[in-house]
């Protein structure tokens, strides 16, 4: 069981107290409560995941820094109140990777495989997959219940008729779909093959998509 309840309770504490000073003090807690457990986690995770999905990297490399970047936002609290993983397919790390990620925060936990907010050439080939591959793609989609709720395009993309049928997907900013979870769910036993499966549920997305932009 990597996950104690005393991830969330570092993580609420840090999100009421996030400073140098206090994160020094207390920064054995978080190599004990959080980096520690979260290695461990996808350490057991890297061998379902090769099973699932070989394309996606699973290293020690996949968790995130909890230190945030601050040069180019108003926001400057130094460091993030979440605990997080990405494994890509074949990329580097970034919200331009198409694979999956795990983001653990008190009463907020989820995993979430596709990809957010392509740049305008990657989603024009993702719509272009959607439009020529309709059938491939609808079946997707209604295998995972549709996809994330998020933002949108106002007008659908010049090229497509205002009356296409998959005018919402084609109007779509980010391709995801996401599995929540509960504080106790992380902290049980179980947790790695719930991620599992929610890689494997994802699988069909994050396949097509990679398709799409390679």
């Amino acid at each position: 069981m990597p996950f104690s309840p005393a991830l969330f309770t570092f993580l609420t504490d840090l999100a009421a107290h996030n400073d140098r000073d206090w994160f020094t003090a207390n920064k054995g807690r978080y190599e004990t409560d959080v980096k520690a457990p979260l290695l461990a986690f996808v350490r057991a995770l890297a061998p379902r995941l090769a099973e699932i999905d070989p394309a996606a990297i699973c290293d020690d490399k996949s968790v995130f820094r909890i230190y945030r970047d601050t040069r180019f936002s108003t926001n400057k609290a130094p460091y993030k109140t979440h605990a997080s993983a990405q494994f890509p397919r074949g990329r580097e790390k970034g919200p331009a990777a198409t694979g999956y990620y795990l983001h653990l925060e008190p009463g907020g936990s989820f995993l979430v495989g596709g990809l957010w907010q392509p740049d305008p050439t990657v989603a024009g080939r993702i719509r272009a997959a959607i439009d020529t591959h309709a059938p491939t793609w609808i079946a997707v989609r209604d295998g995972l219940g549709g996809l994330d709720a998020g933002a949108s395009l106002v007008r659908i993309p010049r090229g497509y008729a205002a009356d296409h049928p998959l005018a919402e997907d084609l109007r779509r900013k980010s391709f995801t779909a996401a599995t929540l979870f509960t504080d106790a769910q992380v902290c049980a036993d179980d947790f790695v093959d719930r991620v599992a499966d929610g890689c494997r549920r994802v699988l069909p997305l994050v396949s097509f998509l990679d398709r799409a932009t390679t």
